[in-house]
């Protein structure tokens, strides 16, 4: 898929980092990650219930679909994805003027580069003409990042484009993330509403980024977020320098030779130096090490560094039920004891009742029957954290532990300053 220079999609690097829009520039375009993969057959999904006026994701599932780069089949994981959003803008369509606009490319207004340069495709656009309110919806499949939609520069920039797509007048606009399959305190479909004026007053920012991006000197300024996604980081030198920042170093022979302190030995400050770089070096890292094996699989050589047969391990040979009998008859032990029943998984389990739920009953029932059988479900679980303390950074939503729980959760010394 070929993006814009100033894809929307990307806005989160470009704007941060205004390097990366040259350094990018550079990279071969490799073939997409097995997450992005995922990501667009779910958006493809997702295009096709909604063109069709199909409110039930599960109608396609075990179906072979030819709707993205190759053919492949739509599994229930899909389809519990592409049935949240269905849910959210179904709902929207309730009312009874709403105009669905799917998968619009939309060109994103300003005075810097050439038009074609700056724009993207939104999800979804519903338009009210009786309360002249627009929703603009962005589909997110992926589990791994969680998006937040305040202040997103991505949907912020679709919802400036349409405001100039759409001719009919427009008071307000609700942006909206679905994002079904990661955790979010608050919600998998969050919400913020804002007026033309803020937009317009947006357009200004885009601009300076773009105009930032487009100077001879264009920095680049290694972060977490305009780093994590970033398709030039293994060959980015800021990140690289920001590695040596840690170390004290000026070249990364010295760095590797350098005796690394422990952490009983380091500051708070120091060490809180190093957490905030956790994210962004552990990417780059492994950024390195897929670059490098490509490289010495298509012939190339990386000094002191080889590809090799990945270790063997033992496993079983065959279907368990017909292992577990041998296994029996092999040693007298009971069944039990070689295959033991266990409980699926809860969302395993979940899909299982949306799936029984769904048999035998009318379309127009089918969410009823969803969502009763999920509050079934409800009764046979309770929600329990392990007690374990996990570290986060303080722009985490959940509340910091008392001094009584982090006694009861961790054992540790305390920090030097």
């Amino acid at each position: 898929m070929n993006h814009a220079k100033y894809a929307p999609s990307a806005a989160e690097r470009w704007s941060l980092c205004p390097g990366s829009v040259r350094l990018a520039a550079r990279i071969p375009e490799q073939p997409p990650a097995p997450w992005a993969v995922e990501g667009t057959h779910a958006h493809a999904l997702l295009q096709l219930c909604l063109d069709e006026r199909e409110t039930d994701a599960y109608f396609y599932e075990g179906l072979t679909l030819d709707t993205a780069t190759e053919p492949w089949k739509v599994d229930r994981e899909h389809c519990a994805s592409v049935q949240v959003c269905l849910d959210f803008v179904y709902g929207l369509l309730e009312r009874a003027d709403g105009q669905l606009y799917v998968e619009r490319y939309l060109p994103v207004p300003q005075t810097v580069v050439p038009g074609d340069d700056v724009g993207g495709t939104a999800d979804i656009c519903v338009y009210f003409p009786s309360s002249r309110q627009l929703h603009v919806i962005d589909f997110k499949h992926g589990e791994g990042v969680v998006v937040e939609i305040r202040d997103n520069k991505q949907v912020r920039m679709y919802a400036l484009a349409a405001l100039q797509e759409f001719p009919d007048p427009i008071d307000e606009i609700v942006l909206t993330i679905v994002q079904p399959r990661a955790y979010h305190p608050f919600s998998t479909v969050r919400s913020e509403t804002v007026t033309p004026r803020q937009l317009v007053e947006f357009q200004g920012d885009v601009e300076a980024w773009i105009t930032a991006c487009e100077a001879a000197d264009a920095p680049l300024i290694a972060g977490e977020v305009q780093c994590r996604f970033c398709p030039a980081k293994a060959f980015c030198p800021a990140l690289e320098a920001r590695a040596l920042e840690l170390f004290g170093k000026r070249t990364f022979p010295e760095a590797i030779e350098t005796v690394l302190p422990q952490p009983a030995e380091m500051s708070a400050e120091r060490i809180a130096t190093i957490l905030d770089a956790w994210d962004i070096f552990e990417g780059w890292f492994k950024a390195i090490q897929k670059y490098a094996t490509e490289q010495i699989a298509a012939g190339g050589q990386i000094p002191g560094w080889k590809l090799v047969r990945a270790q063997e391990r033992r496993k079983w040979a065959g279907e368990p039920q017909d292992i577990a009998e041998k296994f029996v008859q092999l040693t007298d032990c009971d069944l039990d004891d070689i295959y033991p029943r266990t409980l699926v998984g809860i969302v395993a389990a979940e899909k299982m009742v949306k799936a029984r739920a769904q048999l035998n009953v009318a379309k127009e029932f089918k969410k009823q029957a969803i969502a009763k059988g999920l509050e079934a479900m409800a009764e046979l679980t309770v929600k329990e954290s392990s007690g374990n303390a996990v570290l986060v950074s303080e722009d985490d939503p959940r509340p910091p532990l008392s001094p009584a729980e982090l006694f009861a959760a961790v054992k540790v010394p305390r920090l030097t300053s």
